[in-house]
């Protein structure tokens, strides 16, 4: 007898046998007599009606005895599966699949692909997680916790073959396409897809992105454009292996993360592309423009309408779903640099980065799909019939994107420039699609903080969420405000908005004339800059330090409506909280300077700054006017520590108020300007600084209105 031989057997016999709770009789190795026995009875219920069990949302815990069979089409050899087991109902032409959660590695050493396995239930949770079904432990943490390692063998087995733990030839499910292949009811089964590649802009890439290693999706398509993604893990022992250029047959198990579809390979064998690769591009040739395109949508329609016209349009992907912030939308623009126009392509497809990275020309056959005007933006779609319930959608399938938004074959997929925005006016309708840029944006902090004044997310949970940013010009002087629209699925929709200033980009869209931004992914987002205030001084450009001159405003182009005159050259006019200005006013054939913050929201705290050389100067007066008092509103201060246009620091003000009278009527209407008295500047006061009027108020509390002139300094 071999003995070398015959030890290595019987000890992976004894191995097999404790996995599948069976037993050796007694310590002999001569012919040791195994029995093989099934731990659970014989199933009392199908994969199929029991997995029919799991609630749309939630989970079900299983009270009683529910025992199924099952295969495994999983396997974590090579680690691209971890801590779970994919099985499905039958070796061949399966119907259903499942998942269970374990807390346990190595589990294709008990039971590999082909294991014939009986899950008895009971004490378990059956539920729908993150979009898949799937069935787990009772966990205080999660709905669908792991089997800990302890108790794996309280739930599940093998099926005993005789003696030995029954082991079928799994037959992969044959689909025709990719897109087949992305529904519910393939998830967890283990399907082939002939004539696959690897996209064309994964050439010469690893399974796993390198340095370091992390959980990496490759996009894949097959001969008729359809495309999903392989998800490999970072650990998987195949990560660093470059991916094969060829087509051919794949094998996957189905998987699905929320709404996002990703396929599994177990191994390399799992990828037979030994053929030659199949052209993904078009070389057909523009007859018309985006313009053109939009212009067949009469003025006046209302209604969907298809295109007649033979009409072939070209342009340039700028938009990115990898995020998830942009959600089966794609859009274009007609130049990679300063664009003109952009389209907003309606679809039902999700990862179209992977087909349609940002920069690549396409070709668009527009004859028979759809335009629609949405929020008064032209957009393009397609009309779909369900041929069973006669329900009519508007978007652009897999199919149609495959066969009508081709990529072009003439030029390789190339940066697009971004527009830099300089004004509001400086975007039109035409360009909704385009990708945009502000150089110095900063959110609002209406938009930064909440009401406990705790920082805010992108998003708020499960409502898509506006976040208004402002954007300066280049002499910080605000140029606008517009919304980032913000989806509460999107990977970055709870971390905190950035609070400094700098660039952000995104794709300019617009409802209803209100333009919204669309960031693709936070490398859209460069705000770690000084911020700006939020409304910028004013003024400041003519300072002169004096010691006595008249300001009674008389000089200014002040005009008696709106707007009014908030610029003076010679003196700051500074908003530190609020967007409320120091004014220029006339009544009467009197001109003067007036803040109040009658029909404002939230607070107001703006400086009337007057520069002053206090070493020449003796004394300070001015005339006030009260209007629809009902709190004071009004201080005066100097100081010789500030910064013209810069931030001001109350801790360097001195506080002269309690040398001027202000009056504290009328309640009601306006009262008429009196000498508010004057004020001798000490001694001790010398140099360059400058007299403030800070008036403070709040739309919901103190809204005094105050009206200054003829300020003396003699």
């Amino acid at each position: 007898m071999n003995f070398k031989k015959y030890f290595r057997t019987a000890l992976a016999i004894v191995f097999s046998t404790v996995a599948l709770s069976s037993c050796v009789n007694k310590d002999e190795w001569d012919t040791p007599p195994i029995n093989c026995n099934n731990k659970f009875d014989k199933a009392n219920i199908s994969l199929a009606d029991f997995k029919a069990q799991a609630p749309a949302s939630g989970y079900k815990l299983i009270t009683d005895d529910q025992i199924f069979d099952a295969y495994v089409v999983s396997s974590d050899e090579s680690g691209n599966f971890y801590k779970t087991i994919s099985f499905q109902d039958k070796p061949s032409n399966p119907t259903v699949g499942l998942q269970i959660e374990v807390d346990r590695a190595s589990n294709y050493a008990d039971f590999p692909v082909g294991s014939h396995i009986r899950i008895n239930a009971k004490g378990l949770r059956l539920g729908t997680d993150r979009g898949t079904v799937k069935l787990g432990s009772v966990d205080p943490n999660y709905a669908i916790g792991r089997i800990p390692g302890s108790l794996f063998s309280k739930y599940i087995s093998g099926v005993c073959n005789g003696s030995q733990l029954d082991i079928a030839t799994i037959t992969p499910l044959d689909l025709p396409n990719l897109d087949a292949a992305k529904q519910d009811k393939y998830i967890n089964m283990l399907v082939r897809v002939p004539n696959v590649q690897f996209s064309d802009f994964e050439q010469g890439k690893t399974f796993v992105q390198q340095n370091p290693a992390v959980d990496t999706e490759r996009s894949i398509t097959d001969k008729n454009g359809y495309t999903t993604v392989l998800r490999n893990s970072a650990f998987s022992t195949f990560g660093s292996t470059k991916l094969p250029s060829g087509n051919g047959n794949i094998t996957f198990v189905v998987s699905k993360y929320n709404v996002n579809w990703q396929m599994y390979i177990r191994n390399l064998n799992d990828i037979q592309f030994n053929g030659p690769r199949v052209q993904e591009c078009s070389s057909l040739t523009a007859t018309g423009t985006l313009a053109d395109l939009k212009a067949l949508y009469p003025a006046n329609e209302t209604n969907t309408i298809q295109i007649t016209t033979d009409m072939v349009v070209e342009g340039y992907v700028s938009s990115s779903d990898i995020s998830g912030n942009i959600y089966k939308t794609l859009y274009i623009q007609d130049k990679l640099e300063n664009p003109t126009q952009g389209l907003t392509i309606i679809t039902d497809a999700v990862n179209m980065y992977a087909k349609y990275p940002v920069g690549t020309k396409v070709t668009i056959k527009a004859k028979d799909l759809w335009l629609a005007k949405v929020g008064g933006i032209v957009q393009l779609t397609n009309k779909n019939t369900n041929p069973t319930t006669g329900e009519v959608t508007f978007a652009l399938t897999d199919q149609k994107l495959n066969t009508n938004v081709l990529k072009s074959c003439n030029q390789p997929t190339t940066p697009i420039v971004p527009f830099v925005v300089n004004s509001p006016s400086s975007i039109t309708a035409d360009m909704v699609g385009a990708l945009v840029k502000f150089e110095r944006a900063q959110f609002t902090k209406q938009a930064l903080y909440n009401t406990l004044g705790t920082l805010n997310g992108w998003a708020n949970p499960g409502v898509t969420t506006n976040r208004e940013f402002d954007f300066f010009a280049a002499d910080r002087t605000k140029a606008g405000s517009i919304i980032t629209r913000n989806s509460p699925y999107s990977t970055f929709a709870f971390l905190n908005l950035p609070t400094g200033n700098g660039s952000l980009m995104g794709i300019i869209s617009s409802f209803n004339g209100t333009l919204q931004l669309y960031v693709r992914d936070l490398n859209d987002v460069k705000m770690t800059g000084e911020r700006y205030a939020e409304n910028p001084p004013k003024g400041g450009t003519d300072i002169n330090f004096l010691g006595a001159f008249t300001e009674n405003f008389e000089s200014y182009p002040i005009t008696q409506s709106a707007p009014y005159l908030e610029v003076f050259p010679k003196y700051v006019n500074a908003p530190v909280e609020g967007n409320r200005y120091w004014q220029g006013r006339t009544f009467g054939g009197n001109k003067y300077i007036q803040l109040g913050a009658n029909s404002g929201t939230g607070p107001y705290e703006t400086y009337f700054i007057v520069p002053v050389n206090f070493t020449a100067a003796n004394s300070i007066k001015f005339d006030v006017n009260i209007g629809f008092f009902n709190g004071n509103a009004l201080k005066v201060f100097t100081t010789t520590n500030y910064t013209p246009l810069g931030e001001i620091n109350p801790a360097n003000l001195t506080d002269i108020t309690s040398a001027f009278t202000i009056p504290t009527t009328p309640t009601s209407g306006y009262g008429t300007f009196q000498n508010a008295g004057t004020y001798n500047f000490p001694a001790g006061l010398t140099g360059n600084g400058y007299v403030m009027f800070k008036y403070t108020g709040n739309g919901q509390g103190v809204t005094t209105t105050i009206q200054l002139d003829n300020i003396v300094v003699q």
